[in-house]
């Protein structure tokens, strides 16, 4: 975890402690020793606070993207301004979530985040959505001939990617999912992924973001 003041470490420390599947395994209070820790210990995931002396979380962020391609980076701190969360979540942060959460639903969305889905604090996840569903906040869908509009966008996706789509729309995780649809949970990280690319979109949230914007993309039709 990296935040810069010891109280918050040690308070995040204590509360995952008491689950059985987690260990923290270093913890920074700046980038430098941010950088030099998860270079020398590769975790699995890595909390980061936004407000951060010299260097921000969301300045690091990128560098610990590309150091790290394999790790979940998932924003925690008290900034609950949608600007924040969109820059980071646009910047590759896994997820982004508010120090005001409840200590007990900490666990849950770092589990959510090591899954591959992409968790965001209730407080947030409504503005973001609604802010990054115009289309000034998202990329254009570019493979395979570059279409600009939602309707040309629907013929790049399968319908099971169609279907998909729309339940990340509505807030289902990658498990939700593949229990909805009778599927493995790494098969729906696979199609999560091919969506991704076809719609040149970073993250799930952006996804959401996207089908919320598209018509098509939330109509339910016909199911596969």
């Amino acid at each position: 975890m990296v935040d810069d003041h010891p109280l918050v470490r040690n308070g995040i420390r204590q509360v995952l402690s008491l689950e059985p599947d987690m260990e923290v395994v270093g913890e920074a209070g700046d980038d430098q020793e941010a950088l030099r820790l998860a270079q020398e210990l590769r975790p699995d995931v890595i909390l980061l606070d936004l407000a951060l002396p010299r260097r921000t979380g969301l300045e690091l962020l990128p560098r610990l993207r590309e150091e790290l391609p394999e790790t979940q980076v998932v924003i925690l701190t008290y900034s609950a301004s949608e600007q924040d969360a969109i820059a980071a979540l646009q910047a590759g942060a896994a997820g982004y979530l508010v120090k005001s959460m409840a200590p007990e639903a900490l666990a849950a969305r770092i589990r959510e985040a090591f899954r591959g889905d992409v968790p965001v604090s209730g407080s947030v996840m409504r503005n973001v959505l609604r802010a990054m569903s115009t289309p000034s906040e998202l990329p254009p869908p570019t493979p395979g001939g570059q279409p600009g509009a939602g309707e040309a966008a629907e013929s790049l996706l399968s319908p099971r990617e169609a279907q998909i789509l729309r339940r990340i729309a509505a807030g289902n995780t990658n498990r939700e999912i593949a229990e909805q649809l009778g599927l493995s949970e790494n098969t729906v990280k696979n199609y999560v992924k091919s969506i991704l690319a076809k719609l040149n979109l970073e993250n799930r949230v952006q996804a959401a973001a996207w089908a919320l914007n598209n018509p098509w993309a939330v109509h339910e039709g016909d199911e596969p």
